[in-house]
């Protein structure tokens, strides 16, 4: 794969998701070569993952919106940084702090725990969380409505 092929998928990816994102392809090169990620001195282009460090290359690359684009996230050079796959995928719809910080949480774990996490984290359709979240609170405002004398939630299983 070439820088030029690698950087043209990475853009159109970002566009297919942001329609506000209007960078040109050399802009969006520009940017990707002078991020402090980059690792310098090196033959082939290569960057460190925002999140795991580890060095990537442009089979691995990924751009990830640290803020993401459902939490009002934009798609400007504050915002992007290069990371690896599998980063990328596990961090889904968690901002960039709260993925650090799991990822620290997650160190002091067995490897095999470690390992489970990020495998089912990576597994986890887009969404998830907040579905989650939401479903957590209904069951919440639920169990509160119940607890109080004549009202109606409409469940069966209450009669």
């Amino acid at each position: 794969m070439t820088f030029a092929s690698k950087t043209s998928s990475l853009r159109s990816t970002i566009r297919s998701r942001d329609p506000l994102f209007k960078w040109s392809l050399e802009d969006f090169r520009e940017w990707l070569l002078g991020t402090d990620n980059r690792v310098r001195g090196t033959a082939a282009p290569l960057w460190h993952c925002e999140y795991c460090r580890e060095i990537v290359g442009l089979e691995g690359l990924s751009i990830d919106h640290a803020l993401p684009l459902k939490w009002g996230g934009l798609s400007d050079g504050d915002n992007l940084v290069p990371c690896c796959k599998p980063c990328n995928s596990a961090k889904g719809e968690l901002g960039a702090s709260q993925f650090r910080e799991l990822r620290s949480l997650a160190r002091t774990w067995p490897a095999l725990m470690r390992t489970y996490l990020f495998r089912k984290l990576m597994a986890m359709p887009q969404g998830w969380l907040r579905a989650q979240a939401a479903q957590r609170g209904r069951e919440k405002l639920l169990r509160r409505i119940k607890h109080r004398p004549g009202v109606d939630t409409g469940d069966e299983a209450d009669g």
